[in-house]
């Protein structure tokens, strides 16, 4: 019960952020491994009849952290940030142990990726990183959520794992000088910062869609929405600061 409402407030934050879950069957509650691929999805109900599920993986001989692996397959926009969460622990015999996560390019490609080191122990923990998708093809091949277990030996339990596109709320966009008005709009939008050009700016749809590119390269600009439907969007702004999103509402 208890994961259950986890998952909901999840959810919820989710809906109130605007945010769009990218990934399927994060919380394994299909009591397999639908949507997940590797050697290591192993997907078991915490206890009998508790209709709770996690991945359980056991790796017996350590060796290259890919040797053991979890991950699955998706779509990934270069350049993007991407806010990646997991819970994660180990078991009490196993203690502590390192994991490798991040984003990447699918097994076939240049393997490029973008990883950091999790170290879990025997204490449910929610880990989270915001990524970017720099590793030169994301977009142009597939792309992938990684979970390479394989360095060393012990139990590692997975659950909740969650990828979104990072999405910045109005007072952060405050802090970087940013305005976007007015919003909600019924046919456009104007983006406006202080000094800091735009280089591009890419709309999505909460589908994931690319509903309209623009290539400003000024600090002021229009994002032109009238032949777009009614709903919620999603502006990437690239700059030379980096990469921000924030969300558009039109009416």
């Amino acid at each position: 019960m208890m994961k259950k409402i986890t998952f909901l407030l999840i959810l919820l934050t989710v809906s109130l952020g605007y945010s769009q879950e990218l990934l399927n069957n994060g919380d394994f509650q299909t009591g397999d491994g639908t949507a997940w691929s590797g050697n290591a999805v192993n997907v078991v109900e915490t206890g009998p009849g508790s209709g709770e599920y996690v991945n359980q993986a056991e790796v017996a001989t350590a060796g290259q952290p890919w040797d053991v692996n979890v991950s699955q397959i998706l779509a990934l926009t270069q350049g993007v940030t991407y806010t990646f969460s997991f819970d994660a622990y180990t078991d009490s015999a196993t203690g502590t142990r390192p994991i490798t996560v991040g984003i990447g390019e699918a097994p076939g490609g240049a393997n490029g990726a973008n990883v950091v080191i999790a170290n879990l122990t025997d204490a449910l923990t929610t880990y989270t990183y915001d990524l970017v998708a720099n590793y030169g093809n994301a977009g142009t091949v597939s792309d992938r959520v990684i979970f390479d277990i394989g360095a060393a030996t012990g139990f590692v339990f997975l659950d909740n794992v969650s990828l979104q596109v990072q999405v910045l709320g109005v007072n952060d966009f405050e802090k970087i000088s940013f305005r976007v008005f007015p919003n909600p709009s019924k046919s456009s939008w104007k983006v406006k910062t202080e000094n800091v050009n735009m280089s591009s700016i890419q709309v999505f749809d909460v589908l994931g869609k690319n509903v309209l590119s623009l290539s400003p390269n000024t600090s002021e600009t229009v994002i032109n929405g009238s032949n777009l439907k009614s709903g919620l969007y999603f502006a990437q702004i690239k700059t030379e600061t980096g990469i921000n999103s924030i969300k558009l509402v039109k009416n």
